[in-house]
């Protein structure tokens, strides 16, 4: 089942359940977005409720083995967009966009998701497990799509020694722009995440360019990205590019690219051109532009000189650990 608490009641912990072995119907969500209660709100302005419900919660006290417990992550996850959209759900695309910027639904898993809409067995053994977990696989994928196109992002927080089955969960948080990290435990640094997890503002639909000089070629861009379609963005005859499409947009977000060159360089100079187009979080399109010039060198001394040791060390360490 999925419990879902309403922050209008300040006086005791006050839940709706819904089913959990199936994905909630229209009808359902209508309903429950319409009703009086209030399951989305500040939580500075909802402290005392939200200790209320968390010190409501209880063990777990049912005789079944940790990783054949009940969990229905898939479904929570939907019902949990369809909250965050609203009545404008029901508005036709294109006509009204709904204003307030991204969302984030963050996800804390103790264990895989064994209940609902295409979740997996506990145990591999089962006759049936490699179907299933395939269809897992494409279900979670086109959910995190659907979260990407509502503009919310998908982070998972997995923590205890159960494990969580992270091939079944990473395509949603890949596919939405999210992060999954895993912890030891549900202790102190999974307290950390979880609050930089809340605060984390990160732009979507973003779009990297990267053109430079004729004689260099890009082999490898070391990143968490996808290959852009060629639908979007523009191409030019002769065009020396490498467009990636970014899913989540951060702040700290770097790249490495890894380049030859097809002949030797006479120039004295070569040139970058880096151009992004990405949403912020107030759904605001930006789009920056920096051209770079470089100096080249005609010796190997000269050359070994100006690597970095520590950029160096980087990707190469990322290029090791991606070799089979």
């Amino acid at each position: 089942m999925r419990a879902l608490y309403d922050f209008s009641e300040e006086s005791v912990a006050s839940a709706d359940v819904l089913p959990g072995n199936i994905s909630p119907s229209q009808e359902s969500l209508k309903a429950l977005i319409y009703r009086t209660g209030i399951y989305l709100a500040p939580i500075h302005a909802s402290l005392p409720v939200a200790h209320s419900i968390f010190s409501s919660l209880l063990p777990y006290k049912l005789n079944f083995t940790e990783v054949s417990r009940n969990r229905c992550l898939g479904s929570a996850v939907e019902v949990a967009l369809a909250i965050i959209q609203g009545p404008s759900a029901e508005m036709s695309r294109g006509v009204v966009k709904r204003s307030g910027g991204n969302s984030r639904i963050i996800v804390c898993a103790g264990g895989p998701n064994t209940y609902g809409p295409r979740s997996v067995p506990h145990s591999f053994s089962h006759p049936n497990y490699p179907h299933m977990d395939k269809t897992a696989l494409k279900w979670m994928e086109n959910l995190g799509r659907e979260a990407h196109r509502r503009n919310t992002v998908v982070d998972f927080l997995c923590a205890g020694t159960c494990p969580v089955r992270v091939p079944v969960l990473q395509p949603l948080a890949k596919a939405s722009g999210g992060l999954l990290i895993l912890h030891d435990d549900f202790g102190e640094a999974f307290g950390v995440n979880l609050q930089r997890a809340s605060t984390r503002a990160a732009g979507s639909h973003g779009l990297l360019e990267i053109r430079y000089s004729d004689k260099i070629f890009v082999t490898q861009v070391i990143d968490p990205r996808e290959e852009a379609h060629a639908d979007s963005h523009e191409t030019f005859k002769n065009d020396s590019s490498v467009s990636v499409q970014m899913l989540s947009v951060e702040e700290t977000q770097s790249f490495a690219l890894s380049m030859e060159t097809r002949v030797d360089i006479k120039s004295d100079r070569v040139y970058f051109q880096f151009a992004i187009q990405y949403s912020n979080v107030y759904q605001a399109d930006i789009s920056r532009v920096i051209t770079v010039r470089m100096p080249t060198v005609d010796s190997v001394p000269a050359y070994l000189e100006s690597v970095h040791d520590e950029v160096t060390a980087v990707p190469m360490d990322a290029l090791a650990l991606r070799r089979p």
